[in-house]
């Protein structure tokens, strides 16, 4: 059977057609009959996309069931459909995974590859697996530590993803389509040192330059209120370090030891 009387026959498709949103997520009616259909418990909806919504996409402002609560993050940061592959993983499992859906994940953790997009050639060796591999960890952890300062880990994968964008202002990229696996992992290189930062400190000077190109500075990307309290807090205390007005009513996180949590420095390759 292939994919399209498999999805009508589970009331997938409608009027013959892939919904915008296929594979992401499923209204409770929807998610009953598939369970029922397939013999499977109704926590099969875990198995996609919609659990990480608002840790690492943006879902339900795709499926207009929310606004879009990101303002600094494009929703062409999250893949609808046709994700990156590693062929590697194509060929020896004989599916693609779950987590190539996520834009930010550049390279296979397993068989040090870069993934590739739809279309292209096959794939070259990654560079940035250990990053990725410390990205995903990011996931299961209960906190993480972000330039200095600890915050609930899913805190600091979206101040990380956050930076990256910064980063891609000072490109002015085209966001009609999300960013190529290259592309997405020299802005998530760039942003890395911000995140990695022993110090508030070392994490600013890293910071400023970024903030204060042209390009960045004359959009929104430079305004501390649309961004997670990690990146919040450093944009602002750069304003104030530096005689600039900071954005008011923010409330800064709590310093904690960062050798009591986790700490993504630690995590590597799986």
């Amino acid at each position: 059977m292939t994919d399209a009387p498999l999805g009508n026959h589970l009331r997938l498709r409608s009027s013959g057609r892939w919904p915008a949103d296929h594979g992401i997520a499923l209204d409770p009616t929807l998610t009953q009959h598939v369970a029922t259909q397939l013999g499977l418990d109704p926590t099969v909806t875990a198995m996609r996309r919609a659990r990480w919504d608002g840790h690492t996409l943006q879902i339900s402002a795709i499926t207009k069931q929310a606004p879009h609560a990101w303002p600094i993050v494009p929703i062409s940061w999250t893949y609808l459909r046709q994700p990156r592959t590693c062929d590697e993983c194509v060929s020896q499992y004989g599916y693609r995974r779950l987590t190539w859906h996520r834009p930010w994940m550049t390279d296979c953790v397993e068989h040090a590859v870069l993934l590739h997009e739809l279309g292209e050639g096959g794939n070259n060796p990654g560079d940035d697996v250990r990053r990725t591999a410390m990205l995903l960890g990011l996931l299961a952890a209960p906190t993480a530590v972000f330039a200095g300062q600890v915050a609930p880990a899913t805190t600091v994968l979206r101040a990380w993803l956050e930076c990256a964008i910064l980063t891609a202002a000072t490109e002015r990229p085209d966001w009609r389509t999300p960013p190529t696996a290259q592309t997405a992992g020299r802005w998530l290189n760039h942003a890395t040192p911000i995140a990695m930062a022993t110090t508030t400190r070392e994490a600013e000077e890293l910071l400023k330059p970024i903030i204060d190109n042209p390009r960045v500075r004359a959009s929104r990307y430079a305004q501390a209120s649309l961004y997670s309290p990690p990146i919040r807090n450093l944009i602002d205390s750069i304003h104030a370090r530096w005689n600039r007005p900071s954005t008011p009513g923010h409330t800064p996180l709590a310093t904690s030891s960062p050798t009591a949590s986790y700490h993504p420095k630690m995590e590597g390759p799986r």
